[in-house]
């Protein structure tokens, strides 16, 4: 690899790593303004942003069966997953969300196993552990005391899982058009749904929320999913997926020692046996795209 790729490798990396760990982000801009409208709101600008950045750059409109693929793989992401996710942190913290939805890749793997490609034995010990962490997590003071919460957030896990998997195996438009379908389809479900629950805004938002929903935007949303974009492109799916072990953790750190958050031992050991799932998964996954290679 060429030094200056290796440049941008780390600095692909490092935006990933550090603007994907927005929940913090998120518990802000829910104080004020009503979940599903906020996540709505972030993924229409969102998206809006990277059309406009695609259309520009020369990136060829997406085909009719591309939108509907993109469309479906958007509900899921920008609906089941973070829709859910910022409903359920208006009831349970940043930390608490982040260790739950750190979960995806176990999620994704049985999924994956639905369509005939079940996990080996790697994968396997990775869901129990998983598994493990996920039980450990329900003993966490805030679950047990918000059971509407935990609930989201393991839907959302699922969901979330569910759209990876629709967005790695169907055909989708190029580059950052496909990501743009994707967030303006999900923005605009979470909007029907906000009406379909009864969501209003009442009063404006606060400062703290508009910075929150500014941050989802900017730096979550068009420069970390350009990030990521370009890190699938460019360098191996473990690298580019990596933000999986790392976010969790930055999450943590961030509620714990800016938010004042606070994590039992439960929640802890939850963290520490999902991530042990996490880099099994990965290891499994490694090794079976190893011993099919010809």
């Amino acid at each position: 690899m060429k030094k200056n790729k290796i440049w941008l490798v780390v600095l692909a990396l490092s935006v990933v790593y550090v603007f994907w760990s927005g929940y913090i982000a998120i518990s802000l801009a829910v104080k004020t303004i009503p979940p599903l409208i906020m996540n709505g709101s972030r993924f229409v600008a969102s998206g809006m942003i990277l059309f406009f950045i695609a259309v520009i750059s020369g990136q060829k409109l997406p085909s009719k069966k591309e939108i509907i693929n993109a469309s479906i793989a958007g509900i899921l992401l920008f609906f089941g997953g973070t829709g859910l996710v910022a409903m359920a942190m208006t009831k349970v913290s940043s930390s608490i969300s982040a260790i739950a939805i750190s979960t995806v890749p176990v999620w994704a793997v049985l999924i994956i196993g639905f369509t005939g490609k079940w996990p080996n034995k790697y994968e396997w010990t990775g869901v129990a552990a998983g598994i493990c962490g996920i039980v450990l997590l329900n003993f966490e003071n805030e679950m047990q005391a918000n059971a509407s919460g935990a609930i989201l957030l393991i839907l959302a896990s699922v969901l979330w899982a569910g759209g990876s998997v629709v967005a790695a195996t169907f055909k989708m438009p190029e580059g950052i058009m496909g990501n743009a379908v994707a967030m303006l389809a999900g923005g605009i479900v979470n909007y029907i749904a906000a009406v379909f629950l009864g969501e209003k805004m009442i009063g404006m938002p606060s400062a703290a929320s508009l910075a929150g929903i500014s941050y989802l935007i900017i730096f979550s949303g068009v420069i970390g999913f350009s990030a990521y974009i370009w890190l699938f492109k460019n360098t191996s799916p473990a690298l580019a997926t990596s933000y999986a072990y790392v976010n969790p953790i930055g999450a943590i750190l961030i509620g714990v020692g800016v938010a004042g958050e606070k994590i039992s031992y439960h929640g802890l050991l939850a963290l520490v046996a999902i991530l042990v799932a996490v880099v099994l998964v990965a290891y499994g996954q490694k090794k079976g795209f190893n011993k099919n290679k010809v």
